[in-house]
Order: structure tokens, then sequence, then C-alpha cells
């Protein structure tokens, strides 16, 4: 439109947006096998993004179901996905028998079969993974239960844990008294501390009746005790954590 050449009122229209909102025009539903996620329950993924977080990424054996969601979601963005219960899916659970247990539904309310498992009736031990699947297996779980789990140290306990024979410098192992019945045992993980001026903590790697195999903590080029640890030196231990 030309401008006005004399007074006049005169009306433009501009088109200030920069993107057009796609709606929900098209949504699918799929069902297929996928590396974690929830089991038999249906989940509104609305990108790959969202897929990949919900569900994992592809891998040699659900790739074929996996690139098909993909492939969907490049032109649609909202996709009701499944996944399917697979033989032998089990959640990763804390004393290594492992459990299925497929959605929180499940979990807290059953399947008219199986469950619930929210009371701790499963007795597979205090932790289980969330989804089923090997995923799950990479997961580690640390419980500090009481005080004493958390440090045992000189100034909390009278009857303590000591060093029974001298160290030389550079010592990598020790062999202590067994510990009061009040407190609990040294385990791998556990930080040391044998009183030395300077501070130094040990990390434990690995134990053998009453012999303790440790490294420098924080980690160190250095290995074994600074210097000579004496007999009978109190031994403070703290959770790893």
């Amino acid at each position: 439109m030309a401008d006005l050449i004399s007074p006049g009122v005169q009306v433009k229209e501009k088109d200030l947006t920069t993107s057009v909102a796609s709606g929900a025009t098209s949504v699918g539903a799929f069902a297929g096998i996928f590396e974690k996620g929830p089991i038999s329950q249906v989940v509104i993924v609305d990108s790959e993004e969202r897929l990949v977080e919900i569900f994992g990424k592809p891998n040699g054996t659900n790739f074929a179901y996996w690139f098909t969601a993909a492939s969907f979601l490049m032109y649609g963005n909202t996709l009701k996905v499944v996944r399917i219960e697979t033989a032998g899916a089990k959640n990763a659970t804390s004393n290594s028998s492992g459990l299925l247990v497929k959605n929180n539904k499940h979990y807290s309310d059953g399947d008219g079969t199986t469950g619930p498992y929210n009371d701790g009736s499963a007795a597979v031990g205090i932790f289980a993974a969330r989804s089923a699947g090997a995923w799950g297996n990479n997961l580690k779980a640390e419980l500090c239960a009481t005080a004493l789990a958390f440090q045992h140290t000189v100034n909390t306990v009278v009857s303590r844990m000591t060093v029974d024979a001298q160290l030389a410098a550079g010592a990598t192992t020790l062999v202590h008294t067994a510990k009061p019945a009040a407190a609990p045992a040294i385990i791998v993980g556990d930080i040391l501390y044998l009183q030395e001026n300077n501070g130094q903590r040990y990390r434990v790697t690995a134990l053998s009746s009453t012999t303790v195999t440790f490294v420098r903590y924080p980690d160190s080029v250095a290995t074994g005790t600074t210097g000579i640890i004496a007999a009978g030196v109190s031994i403070d231990r703290y959770w790893r954590y």
C-alpha cells in the first residue's frame, strides 16, 4: 500500500511473530523394547530428548524399536510410548537377587498378581533400581544408619580400635585389635586417621581377617603411611561419604 500524500488515516498490519507453534495435530502410539523406564505404562513423549531421558539410548537389542519411535518424533510432537515387558527383566536389588517392579503403580498398589512392594515385603534388600534392566546394575547405594557408622573416633568412644604393631613409614597394611562391640567394623571404603600430626587420612581398599590394606586419601602419587605409626595408636574411622 502506498503512503498517503494528504492527511488521512492509514492502517498497516505487521506480523511480529518469529515462529509458528505446532499443535499436537498427530498423536502416535508405540510399544517397544527399551533399556530402562516404566514397563506396561503409557508415557507421553514429546521429543527425542525426552525419549532418551525416560527410556534410554538405543543399543544392539532395541535399535529397531528406538529409531522407529525417534523417527515419528521428528515429524510429530506427541507419541504415547509403552515399554514392553521382556522375559527375565528385573530391577537390580541390593541383595543381588533382582525383582521385577514394573512401574510406580506396581510398586505402590501391585498389579493384581504381584506387589505391592512399598511395604518392604519383597525381602530383596533395602534398595532396588527404579527400572528393570541391566542399566540399574551400575547403581551403588551406601547407607549410614547410626552416628557411630558415620564416625568412630577416640573423642566419641572410650573403647576403641588400635594399631597392634608398629608400622614403618610407607606401610600399606595394618593389623588392628578386635572392634568394640558397640562400634561398626572397618569396611572397604572407610577413611582412617592414625593420629599423624600432618592430618593424613587413608582409604581402606581391602580387608583380610583383621588386616587392613589402605592407600592415601585423597589419592596421591606417594604410597603408604607418611611416617612411623607406633603400636597402640588409636584408629579413627569415618564413613567414606
